[in-house]
């Protein structure tokens, strides 16, 4: 009864086989065990089908009431306009007309409602929006049973913006490339007019060229001349042959097919520190190595892109998105998107001293110190959770949002059964069903009772015979019932 008094609702899946494991542990040793589940069914799908030693029953709750929900929103480029896109749902048995409300920044866009078939799904776009805007948040308007999932919040481009510094005598490719980075504020100069640490800026690509002093922050060098450098040294240029992946353990070549580079002319002979992985290789020479060191993240490619065909492929903008990913990495992995009640691991930038967390509700956790940054487990609030961090004197700011983007809790109808191999519905008059869950107190409450009257019987009768032995006692001693005491004198009749 305590573990149920401090149970408390949440908005994540239920973990059945979890459950049932722990059960299982319970029941060792013991005989005639029955395992009742009591919920709605809506459980985390485990691999395979449950068996268990012993019969679990099902007893559903809840109804198959109307509902509708967003099960997905995001910030998308589209001709050149930053426009949001959302994903509705009808889980009714009949067609409705959905108002969603959409605002960006705390601002209201507009309000658009989309009419949706019985257990259908369907999309909604809203644009031009704002160049600036950084948050959105959608909103169904209406009452349903459940309203957890009738909000949404997304992330437009990455949550954390790095300055970001290409230092080039002209390399299209490249900027090209880093143009598209949504999470970047890129600025341009040539060796000439490069000036250290002028701009603190928090990333540094050298192309083709390496100044005397380094600046603060991440460094990329590309095609660096021959000399030696942090990252090792850079010798003479050779010709290759196979390309591949380095098996740096890195995640620099996520999406990124090599196979389709077809044309090197020639790299510069890399030999690499100790901190360096090699990331993309050849028998002869790493041609892209990196590591961090001394608190901050370096990178170098070994050949110039122009006699390559690498800037020409697919893969390219791939590659330096990750790259950019890696050197100035977001909160959290992927689209910034967290289910709720699973903890999130902060990735930190090198150099970070201190990394909150402020909730939906306004409250600021402490991640770190010390690092690696604590997991952070307090994510069942829907919405925006911002994330600061103390970096070499400067904050930086980002954020994730935390939807319930879960069609399984969405539909409010019971599942019809469990994961669960050999299980059954409960049923009251199901002979099955373990006595101890039948009510037994009234049975007690009337036994009770009936001692209560015999106890009062019995008192009764006592006290009545009590009094019939004092009545005859004061017949038998005659008239010393009437005597008096005269005053001065002695007892008389």
């Amino acid at each position: 009864m305590a573990a149920l008094q401090r149970a408390k609702v949440t908005n994540q899946d239920a973990d059945l086989e979890q459950a049932l494991s722990l059960a299982v542990s319970l029941a060792a040793g013991r005989t005639n065990i029955q395992v009742l589940v009591i919920g709605d069914g809506h459980v985390l799908s485990p691999d395979q089908t449950l068996v268990l030693p012993f019969p679990v029953s099902y007893f559903r709750i809840g109804t198959d009431a109307p509902n509708a929900s967003l099960l997905a929103l995001a910030a998308r480029s589209l001709q050149g306009n930053l426009v949001a896109l959302a994903q509705v749902a009808n889980y009714s048995h009949v067609q409705r007309s959905i108002p969603v409300e959409l605002y960006a920044d705390g601002r209201l866009v507009n309000v658009q409602t989309i009419t949706l078939g019985a257990g259908a799904s369907g999309a909604l776009q809203w644009g031009p929006l704002p160049p600036t805007a950084r948050f959105l948040h959608a909103q169904i308007l209406g009452q349903d049973a459940l309203s957890v999932d009738h909000e949404a919040w997304a992330i437009v481009g990455g949550s954390m913006h790095g300055r970001v510094l290409l230092v080039t005598k002209g390399n299209g490719f490249l900027q090209s490339a880093l143009a598209l980075q949504p999470a970047i504020d890129l600025y341009k100069t040539t060796p000439d007019q490069y000036v250290v640490n002028a701009g603190n800026f928090d990333l540094t690509i050298f192309d083709g060229f390496v100044p005397a002093t380094l600046p603060a922050g991440g460094v990329f060098f590309v095609n660096p001349p021959e000399g030696s450098y942090i990252f090792g040294k850079s010798g003479p240029e050779i010709r290759v042959s196979h390309i591949g992946a380095g098996g740096g353990g890195t995640s620099l070549l996520d999406n990124v097919d090599l196979s389709s580079i077809h044309v090197l002319r020639s790299s510069h002979l890399f030999t690499p520190a100790l901190w360096a992985q090699p990331v993309i290789s050849t028998p002869e020479t790493p041609l892209l190595i990196a590591g961090e060191n001394d608190n901050r993240r370096i990178a170098a490619l070994s050949f110039d892109l122009h006699d390559s065909d690498l800037p020409l492929q697919p893969g390219f903008p791939i590659l330096i998105n990750n790259m950019v990913n890696w050197f100035l990495p977001p909160p959290v992995t992927g689209d910034g998107q967290v289910s709720p009640d699973l903890p999130v691991t902060v990735q930190t930038w090198p150099g970070a001293d201190q990394v909150t967390i402020t909730a939906p509700d306004q409250k600021t956790v402490t991640v770190a110190p010390p690092f690696p940054a604590a997991p952070f487990a307090q994510t069942n609030t829907i919405g925006i959770y911002q994330v600061v961090q103390q970096v070499h004197g400067q904050v930086k700011r980002g954020a994730f949002a935390v939807n319930l983007f879960d069609p399984q809790q969405s539909r409010l109808a019971p599942a019809s059964q469990l994961p669960v191999a050999h299980s059954s519905d409960f049923s009251p008059g199901n002979n099955a069903v373990p006595r101890v869950l039948r009510e037994i107190w009234p049975w007690i409450a009337a036994l009770l009772l009936l001692i209560l009257c015999i106890e009062w019987w019995l008192f009764s009768r006592g006290y009545r015979q009590q009094g019939s032995a004092a009545t005859a006692a004061s017949k038998s001693k005659g008239d010393w019932s009437t005597a008096t005491r005269l005053p001065g004198s002695a007892w008389q009749r």
